[in-house]
């Protein structure tokens, strides 16, 4: 999470280092791993409500 920018990034590691597999912003909802269940609104991070729409 980087709360300046307001955006959520992904990592996943593999032997060559860290590959970003997802990048995301406040008002996309993504389903990130290794919770790919559950829907998150990423604005949710940064004190939206659920609800809330862009």
């Amino acid at each position: 999470m980087d709360p300046e920018e307001e955006t959520l990034a992904v990592y996943r590691w593999t032997q060559e280092g860290y590959v970003e597999i997802l990048a995301a912003e406040r008002g996309e909802q993504v389903r990130a791993e290794p919770f790919e269940a559950t829907p998150l609104q990423v604005g949710v991070l940064f004190g939206d409500d659920e609800d809330d729409e862009p």
